[in-house]
């Protein structure tokens, strides 16, 4: 029915949204029947799919983003001041780290820079007006080619943050970590529980913890 609507030019193009595991996302990518997809993908996860690992190894949807892309589909990430780390309310850890940025400059920036995910957009969550502000200081930001470097300096001092509190684990947590959907634990989010174990004994994210919990 869809095909037929693009075909007459109905529709333009045709995506799709998903919380799913990783594997699956990536099945629907390797389809190629999608202009774009919205998924999680930041710096500090994949929200759903963190902790989740695809036959080759990789952990999360950042291989994903890099898949979509290579098949020149547009990238969506959602709710990444949310999802993402509730950095709309950061600790004090992620303040510090993140230095003359704010972390939702750092996460944005993060989101599109080249070197890192290259998505094409972001979705934005506000309760007031001025919840634009630094949306609009991170897409100027985004412009200036000196500001993405000193992004990517940021990044190296969460890198070093994450290196430095988890040591050997920080390789080797995921190992063995079973996909939720085949889980003998009844669907148990097994390798999202590690993923929030980490962020919260790493950066201080006792509260997104908390509420990211839920969602298991």
């Amino acid at each position: 029915l869809v095909d037929g609507w693009i075909k007459e030019g109905t529709v333009r193009h045709v995506g799709f949204s998903s919380h799913g595991s990783p594997d699956v996302i990536r099945k629907m990518i390797l389809t190629n029947k999608y202009s774009y997809v919205n998924i999680h993908a930041t710096y500090f996860g994949s929200y759903h799919a963190s902790g989740s690992p695809l036959p080759s190894g990789a952990i999360g949807n950042d291989s994903n983003v890099a898949l979509a892309k290579s098949m020149d589909m547009g990238v969506l990430i959602i709710s990444p001041y949310d999802k993402g780390g509730k950095i709309y309310k950061p600790t004090p850890t992620v303040v510090d780290l993140c230095e003359d940025l704010s972390p939702i400059e750092f996460q944005s920036l993060y989101c599109w820079d080249d070197q890192s995910l290259n998505a094409d957009t972001i979705t934005v969550g506000i309760a007031r007006e001025s919840d634009f502000d630094e949306c609009i200081s991170s897409a100027i930001k985004f412009t200036d080619e000196e500001s993405l470097k000193y992004m990517r300096r940021i990044k190296g001092n969460f890198d070093k943050r994450w290196e430095e509190k988890l040591g050997d684990w920080a390789t080797k947590c995921y190992e063995h970590i079973i996909p939720h959907d085949q889980s003998p634990s009844q669907g148990v989010a097994l390798g999202m529980m590690v993923w929030m174990h980490n962020l919260m004994n790493v950066y201080g994210m006792r509260e997104y913890e908390r509420r990211a919990k839920r969602a298991i």
